[in-house]
């Protein structure tokens, strides 16, 4: 998976004109076909795909940045483009705050992983403020582009290798509000083979038990989840230190267990 491969440059602007969602994404559509490509659609099949996607829920993944994105059938691979809008336009947000960046990717239907690992990869990107800030500022797309080329090109990291040594994290989440910043750390990792398990805590058995019936009862089953993950052994200090990270912001230690195992056995792969 390479990002910078497959960002086109001829889709990078600056259009500080566009007033409203559906001006963003017509002229997202009309920068899209100039990509290779893409150039065998019309811009208001992309526009239709876009507006298909904003539907089911909104891409703007608050702090002035959105990532619109959509699937094509008979899309060979997958086109990203940058479009800065200065003054930001409304985008529905969910900090409701208006949209300025707007990274946008047309992907394979049939590549679904790919698609979802781009997508963690980009917004990974974006967390950097300063990234953000500098493209933000610029009054030449060439320089928008090179900027984002350059934070790509220090987050890229070589294809996976046949026969490379591996690290199967298990992660389990007793408090609901950390699990989806744990689950994104496996998921920005383009290598990882990641799967959710439900449980229950223990104490939804044990009321059972007549010894302990007077501790628990038959609602304590809590939230429970399980995060398995088999990602490249290079990667697991900092996938480790990224999941200490958030156990470490929590005023009651309890609710979080991470364990680790060496894999001397990998094959296959998992549907994200």
């Amino acid at each position: 998976m390479d990002l910078q491969k497959i960002l086109c440059k001829d889709s990078v602007a600056i259009d500080d004109s566009l007033k409203d969602k559906d001006a963003v994404l017509h002229k997202i559509a009309d920068m899209a076909v100039q990509c290779k490509g893409l150039n065998k659609y019309k811009p208001e099949e992309l526009f239709d795909k876009l507006r298909e996607r904003e539907e089911l829920l909104s891409t703007g993944i608050g702090n002035g940045i959105a990532l619109p994105h959509c699937t094509l059938d008979d899309l060979d691979d997958f086109v990203i483009g940058i479009l800065v809008v200065p003054s930001g336009v409304s985008f529905k947000a969910i900090d409701k705050k208006k949209v300025k960046l707007f990274i946008f990717i047309f992907a394979p239907t049939a590549k679904r992983n790919d698609h979802i690992s781009y997508l963690a990869r980009v917004s990974q990107i974006l967390r950097s403020k300063d990234a953000v800030e500098e493209i933000l500022k610029q009054t030449d797309p060439e320089k928008v582009y090179e900027i984002f080329s350059t934070r790509v090109a220090l987050k890229e990291e070589p294809e996976q290798k046949q026969g490379i040594e591996n690290t199967l994290f298990h992660v389990f989440v007793q408090i609901e509000d950390t699990f989806e910043d744990l689950l994104q750390i496996f998921s920005e990792i383009a290598e990882a083979h990641v799967s959710i398990i439900d449980a229950n805590n223990p104490g939804y058995y044990l009321h059972a038990l007549p010894l302990f019936a007077s501790f628990w009862n038959e609602s304590d089953k809590g939230f429970n989840k399980i995060i398995l993950a088999v990602v490249p052994k290079k990667l697991a200090n900092e996938v480790l230190r990224q999941v200490k990270a958030i156990m470490g912001v929590q005023k009651n230690k309890d609710g979080i267990l991470v364990i680790t195992n060496d894999v001397s056995y990998f094959s296959g792969s998992l549907n994200r």
